[in-house]
Parts: structure tokens; sequence; C-alpha cells
């Protein structure tokens, strides 16, 4: 079944039969999928798995949440996952959520993303990470100021 995963042809049905049929002893296979690739709704088949198993903690949910921060649409639900980010307290998030933020050189911006919606929130969190990283805030100067 490991190998079955692997396969894009058969990991689909791989993922079915371990739900399905196996069941718990599958809980090690479930939470690998679980936790690995960027295949959002696979991903999310293995924990609505590993949570009826009662494994959920097996989950790793900020590897899980920062996917799902990545792909969100809106910058609503960006804002969601980032709040959702900052309170699970796990520095791990910092650089998907610094990489939200455009890159700035002078008057040009490249990168990033639509933050309109939660710039304080935004910096909140990762000000917040930082201080749990023991690393000093990230200080945005202009120069000449």
């Amino acid at each position: 079944l490991d190998a079955m995963l692997a396969d894009p042809k058969l990991d689909d049905a791989a993922l079915s039969l371990l739900i399905d049929h196996v069941g718990g002893p599958a809980a090690d296979l479930l939470a690998k999928v679980a936790n690995e690739g960027s295949d959002l709704p696979r991903r999310r088949r293995a924990v609505a798995a590993l949570v009826d198993l009662e494994e959920e903690k097996r989950v790793d949910r900020v590897s899980l949440d920062m996917l799902e921060l990545r792909k969100a649409a809106t910058c609503e639900e960006k804002r969601d996952w980032v709040e959702k980010l900052r309170n699970l307290g796990d520095v791990r998030a910092l650089p998907t959520l610094r990489g939200l933020r455009a890159r700035r050189m002078g008057p040009i911006s490249w990168g990033g993303t639509n933050i309109g919606c939660m710039k304080q929130e935004l910096t909140d969190a990762i000000a917040e990470l930082d201080k749990k990283s023991g690393h000093p805030a990230e200080r945005h100067t202009r120069r000449g100021r």
C-alpha cells in the first residue's frame, strides 16, 4: 500500500482502501499521507480518517495549516489561516507567514499576495512568533529616516 500511495495512478485507490478497509492498522500510512505532500484534498481525507480513528494527535497541524494558507483563494480565507497558525504558536510557520508579504526595493514591490484585509493580523502573528523564536522581531525601516 505504501508503494501504491506513491504512484499517482493508484494513490486515490490506495487511500480509499486504507480508509475503508484497513482502518486502525493503517494509522502510520494515513499519518504519512496527512503530513506530506501538496495535494490538499488528499491530505484532508487522511486527516479525517485519523480523526475517525481517534488518532488526530498524529496530524502535524502546522504543516497542514501552512498548506491550507498557501492554497486559500481569498484574503479573508488567508486571514483565517494566519490566525490559526498564530494560535498554534509554532515558529515553523514564520517563513510561510513572511512569504505573504511583498518584497520591496524602493518604489518597486514584487511577490507576496493580497493582504489588504489582514495587514495587522499578519504583522501581529509574525511579531508573536518572532518573540517565541527568540529572534528579534523583523524591522521594516526606510532608508534616510
